[in-house]
């Protein structure tokens, strides 16, 4: 095997190979590394590069003489300033402490502590500034827990009778009973999350604080309508056998991850907003994107398709009918509200003039 030391290095060739790296550093596939490159330029017109470090610095995956941790930690705190976050951490706070209070039962209180807690570290600095304006892989990640965790503790987290309560308001009642019907839901889940992942939203977010804010807001949104049909526990709602939902549960997890192809197969990054990918991640800006393609796909199949297998075998366990839409005391005082409500309409239509 064949090694090769420093001395065998033509120190003389130098300047050509110096050459190749500003022609590399120009070329519009590398314009992401910005001045990272000068790491590996400086001790090569110094003439002290070996062979291993030549290789490193032409493939820019890593500087010569390693990387110094305080040069790293200075372009966190450059590129990537620390950020409380108030207006976020404030919300977090209040619905935390409002849930304590307004919540007696001890299992649905911790699933609200767990919901909030994975709201609170996917939101605030250092993962929820990455996913805003750096890393797409990350911001994945992060509407991934915010969907497939937050969303679905959250609406557990809720008493069926503080859902009735909600809901109870006619405009309320008939949005909520169209909104959760399986087919609809899917449609406005797949429109309005790919609509938050155009890049033009993207740029918004990463440019303004108060559009990122309402972008995770509608992420959370769209996260619960997801659920609602799967989970069964919206009253006066129709609710779907456990062999449907475990159905939608599969096939939601094809849909709502149809644009990670894009992003997998695309030759260009198309988020120009996002940027510093190599010097905070070390990853390409189209590496990073093609990354978050398969992050969306195994992040969202694995989690949600093990949950349907759950509930489809849990039902037969249990000795529940797969196939059997379950009923309970709030679905029927619903009905009777509607029908009541119904009577009144009628009435009013009729009453002479």
């Amino acid at each position: 095997m064949l090694e090769l030391r420093d001395h065998d290095l033509d120190l003389e060739g130098l300047d050509d190979r110096r050459g190749a790296l500003s022609r590399l550093h120009r070329d519009h596939r590398f314009r992401h590394v910005g001045d990272d490159c000068d790491a590996h330029r400086a001790p090569l017109a110094r003439g002290r590069a070996g062979p291993r470090e030549l290789v490193a610095a032409l493939l820019f995956q890593r500087p010569l003489y390693g990387e110094s941790k305080a040069r790293y930690r200075n372009d966190v705190a450059t590129l990537l300033p620390f950020d409380w976050h108030p207006l976020v951490l404030s919300v977090i706070a209040a619905a935390a402490v409002a849930h304590y209070f307004l919540v007696n039962s001890p299992r649905q209180r911790r699933l609200g502590l767990y919901a909030l807690l994975a709201l609170l570290v996917v939101t605030m600095w250092p993962i929820g500034d990455l996913a805003a304006s750096v890393s797409l892989t990350i911001a994945t990640v992060q509407r991934l827990v915010i969907m497939l965790a937050v969303a679905p503790l959250l609406l557990l987290s809720i008493p069926t009778s503080a859902l009735g309560r909600f809901t109870r308001p006619a405009p309320v009642d008939f949005i909520v009973r169209k909104l959760t019907h399986p087919g609809l839901a899917l449609v406005v889940v797949t429109v309005v999350g790919t609509a938050t992942l155009a890049a033009p939203v993207v740029d918004w977010g990463a440019r303004s604080t108060l559009g990122r804010d309402l972008i995770l807001l509608v992420v959370l949104l769209v996260g619960m309508l997801l659920w609602l049909p799967a989970l069964a526990i919206m009253p006066g709602t129709h609710h779907l056998s456990p062999a449907a939902r475990a159905g939608y549960i599969f096939a939601s997890a094809l849909v709502v991850t149809s644009l990670s192809f894009v992003w997998i197969f695309s030759h260009h990054p198309l988020y120009p907003a996002l940027h510093h990918q190599y010097a905070l991640l070390h990853m390409t800006p189209l590496f990073d994107q093609q990354l978050a393609g398969f992050v969306a796909k195994l992040g969202c199949y694995l989690p949600m398709w093990w949950v349907a297998f759950v509930i489809f075998f849990d039902a037969e366990k249990k000795g529940t009918p797969i196939e059997e839409t379950p009923l309970h005391w709030a679905d029927v005082e619903r009905e009777l509200l509607r029908i009541d409500r119904q009577r009144a309409k009628a009435i009013r239509h009729h009453r002479p003039t």
